[in-house]
This record gives structure tokens, C-alpha cells and sequence, in this order.
């Protein structure tokens, strides 16, 4: 028993695929979609494994090592995981119930004695900086002057206990991290229409984020040739099953 294949007609199906992948010639088999959705599942991969790198403080292939964020942020706008704080404040020597008050009936790590003792220099200071100064700015004042006050007494602050702390840089929801995703995500942008894919986040923040911190390319010329490698390889794996597939084998 034989099988013949002529090489015109072998060709003229690898020629069909080429342009169904180029987008040149009918895809019904919507092999072109398949091709690129591989290709966009391996960029996906290596845009996210990047970012945790950097998240992390290391080097990453885009973007270098990520600037870390601020002490203020990490202070008083970065959520925490469960456990965290009361950890940090344990570390510090303020653990507990005691060390749980500030100024305006916040929440904070002055203790009652101490939140008296602020409260005090902050009055005294606020009656003499309003013999020459706007009552917005002698409030100002007199705050900074109990605190440093305070500081220089010993009293923990917000800044320095929580300021240091060590969290994955631009993970503070996981929400852009994965958007990234190679599995897919809602808030993911996965897009083919004729011959083109489009990947990116929906997330509102994810194009101000990447000026900052680069997690995405913004150009060809950004991306790593051992990225281009994984994906040229990750297309070129689907062609040869649809070759295979398209010839019977």
C-alpha cells in the first residue's frame, strides 16, 4: 500500500494556512485566530513574569529595576494583608491596646498619656503662633512642633513604623497584575480582528502606571529578542499542528 503526495497540492494547503495566518486569504477554519492567540497567551506570559520580578525588586526585562514606593504611601495609603500591622507594631514596641490613639480622634500609636502630652504642647505653641500668624498655618505650626515633641521623647509614629515595610512594589490589589494574565482575566484586553491582536488592561490606572513603572512595551524596540523567540516559537508550534491537521497526518 502507498500513499502519494504531490508536492503541488501539499503546497498549495501550506500556502492556504500561510494566508489565512497573514490574514491575506480566508480563514475558515479560523486557523489565523488560533495562531495569534497563541502568540498573545505567551506574550501575556512573559509581560506578567516580568512584573512579578520587578514587584519584587528585581530586574526586570522592561523597565529595569521599579523605583519603590514612598514611605508616605507605604505610612498612610498602601493597604495592609492580614496580620501585617498589628506585626509591625508588635516589632516596634507599640503592640497592643495601649499604643492606639492620635490627634482628632484618629486612629494611631500614641499612647493616652502621650495623645495628653501633645495635646498640651500643641495648645500652648497654637496661643503663641497666633499672636503673628493666619489661624490655618499657626495650626500647622503648632502640630509640627508637638510632634517633634514627641518624637524626640520616644513617642512611635505611623511613618516610622509602618514607612519601612517591605510589600510587592504595584501589588497593592492584584487588579493590573492580573489583568496580565495568560489565563485571561475581565479586566484583561485581548483583541483579534483581521489580522491584528491587541492585548492590554482595562484597569483606569494601567497606562499612568506603566509611564512610572514600565511593564508593557510601548514599541517594538522595547521587547526582548528572547521574547520574540517564545512567541515566534508559540506561533510557529500551532502552524506546524495545523499543517499537520491540513495534510492529514
Amino acid at each position: 500500500m502507498e500513499l502519494r503526495l504531490k508536492k503541488r497540492g501539499v503546497f498549495a494547503e501550506i500556502r492556504k494556512l500561510i494566508a489565512a495566518v497573514a490574514g491575506t486569504g480566508p480563514d475558515v477554519n479560523r486557523i489565523g485566530e488560533r495562531v495569534l492567540t497563541a502568540v498573545g497567551t505567551a506574550v501575556l506570559k512573559d509581560i506578567q513574569d516580568d512584573f512579578a520580578v520587578k514587584a519584587a525588586g528585581g530586574t526586570g526585562k522592561i523597565g529595569g529595576k521599579w523605583l519603590k514606593q514612598g514611605e508616605k504611601y507605604l505610612a498612610y495609603g498602601r493597604s495592609f494583608s492580614r496580620g501585617e500591622q498589628s506585626g509591625l507594631k508588635k516589632a516596634a514596641g507599640v503592640g497592643g491596646r495601649t499604643n492606639r490613639y492620635a490627634p482628632g480622634g484618629n486612629k494611631g500609636l500614641l499612647s493616652g498619656d502621650q495623645l495628653r502630652r501633645w495635646r498640651a504642647i500643641y495648645g500652648y505653641m497654637l496661643r503663641r503662633f497666633l499672636l503673628s500668624l493666619p489661624e490655618k498655618e499657626a495650626k500647622q505650626r503648632a502640630s509640627m512642633c508637638a510632634w517633634a515633641k514627641l518624637k524626640r521623647e520616644g513617642a512611635a509614629t505611623k511613618l516610622k513604623v509602618f514607612g519601612s515595610r517591605t510589600v510587592p512594589i504595584m501589588r497593592d490589589s492584584d487588579d493590573l497584575y492580573n489583568s496580565l494574565s495568560p489565563d485571561g482575566d475581565p479586566e484583561q484586553i485581548f483583541e483579534i480582528d483581521r489580522g491584528t491582536l491587541v492585548i492590554g488592561s482595562r484597569i483606569p490606572y494601567a497606562a499612568a502606571a506603566n509611564k512610572r513603572r514600565r511593564f508593557m512595551p510601548e514599541s517594538e524596540a522595547e521587547i526582548p529578542d528572547e521574547w520574540k523567540d517564545r512567541w515566534a516559537a508559540a506561533a510557529l508550534n500551532e502552524i506546524k499542528q495545523d499543517i499537520a491537521q491540513a495534510l492529514g497526518a
